[in-house]
């Protein structure tokens, strides 16, 4: 399907991305748009759901025993403060807005010029280019995902941000920031791509619904929603594993796992094949609403920007 009229806006049938693509001829402009828009929408949505995040958290590191949500409440709660909720959520915000800026921003680029046809762009595509844009982003901040981690699995008068750095440069040396990021790699190819690819396809059936006018925000809100938890479940055991070799060697802990084979192999043995989706409901509660307010925000921060 090929549309070539000038007149853009009446077209139902591509994404809003797609319509800034034809009319936007400015590409610099254009590409920090879409990175400000990134920055703000992570910032907003990982805010708004820190504490379940910090829970999933907790579930997910515990190879010993299945730690509930109510359980993982209650160990927050001991901790006393308001902070404790949140902690690590500096460090995650500080990662993940520079990441879903830069991945979108690339996203958006990738589309101008990898597909054969950027005015009609087939759901490979799609699937490719958020791949790599999930790739290259993640890479880019992986340093912050670790401290984020062994600070949201500490308790909150262990230390902060800056001592923990510290410690895991005396310690670990620098590999000690990059522990996982084989297995970051590969999970988030396939989640950074589903993720997107579904919610531009039904970013694109809302506008057709609404005859080429910018749908009503809770619509907006589902398709992220929905995008989020078609991405997450098969990529869901990378992400547990990932989080479980990001802890190897914190707070002297000896190394149980010899990389990402073996950490499965492991898990598998020990707990079954439901251990790989310890902290699944908890990460769910988490990852899609944040997903739907961070596709949300960032799709109103680009109409802003636009106008």
């Amino acid at each position: 399907m090929r549309e070539d009229t000038p007149n853009v806006i009446g077209h139902a049938r591509r994404t809003e991305l797609e319509l800034d693509q034809l009319v936007d001829t400015s590409q610099a402009p254009r590409a920090i748009k879409h990175l400000v828009a990134g920055v703000v929408a992570a910032a907003v949505s990982k805010t708004a759901t820190a504490p379940v995040d910090r829970c999933s958290k907790l579930q997910q590191a515990n190879t010993r025993k299945f730690v509930t949500m109510r359980q993982a409440w209650a160990s927050m709660a001991r901790e006393g403060t308001l902070w404790s909720y949140f902690r690590g959520n500096a460090a995650n915000v500080l990662k993940c807005a520079p990441e879903l800026g830069i991945k979108l921003a690339l996203n958006d680029q990738l589309k101008l010029r990898v597909p054969e046809d950027p005015s009609s762009i087939q759901l490979h595509e799609r699937l490719a280019c958020g791949g790599m844009a999930g790739v290259v982003s993640q890479a880019s901040t992986y340093p912050l995902e670790v401290i984020r981690t062994r600070l949201a699995l500490t308790p909150s008068r262990s230390y902060g941000m800056l001592r923990l750095i510290a410690k895991v440069r005396r310690q670990e040396g620098c590999w000690g920031f990059w522990k996982g990021l084989g297995c970051a790699s590969v999970g988030v190819f396939p989640y950074a791509g589903l993720d997107i690819c579904v919610f531009e396809s039904l970013k694109l059936w809302l506008l057709g619904l609404h005859d080429g006018q910018p749908p009503p925000k809770w619509t907006v809100f589902g398709a992220g929603v929905t995008s989020s938890v078609v991405a997450q479940l098969p990529c869901y055991p990378l992400a547990l594993v990932l989080t479980r070799l990001q802890m190897e060697g914190a707070e002297g802990r000896r190394a149980r796992y010899s990389g990402v084979v073996d950490a499965i192999r492991k898990t598998v043995r020990r707990e079954g094949w439901a251990g790989l989706y310890k902290g699944c409901l908890p990460n769910t509660l988490r990852i899609a609403p944040a997903a739907g307010i961070s596709w949300m925000v960032y799709d109103h921060v680009v109409q802003i920007l636009a106008a």
